[in-house]
């Protein structure tokens, strides 16, 4: 999977920003666990486009198949201030 994923974030513009495997929870009722990726966009539509790209779809059934994914998030930026 790493091997094919990181061709197909460039594809679209996407760049790999970190990874943690024990992420800390200052607050809340649920909190992660295991693995937290960000992923960095230069847009919404990058992210939507490499998202539904059909060979990063076929390379995530491998995702599927080994891991528990319990969400994949797309947090927007703040808009330009005038």
């Amino acid at each position: 999977y790493e091997k094919g994923f990181f061709p197909l974030l460039t594809r679209h513009d996407g760049e790999f920003l970190t990874y943690d495997d024990n992420p800390h929870t200052f607050e809340g009722a649920a909190p992660r666990q295991g693995r937290v990726i960000l992923l960095k966009f230069p847009s919404e539509g990058h992210a939507r486009r490499w998202y539904a790209d059909p060979d990063y779809q076929a390379l995530s059934d491998h995702r599927r198949a080994a891991t528990n994914l319990e969400f994949i998030t797309m947090a927007r930026s703040l808009p330009a201030r005038s």
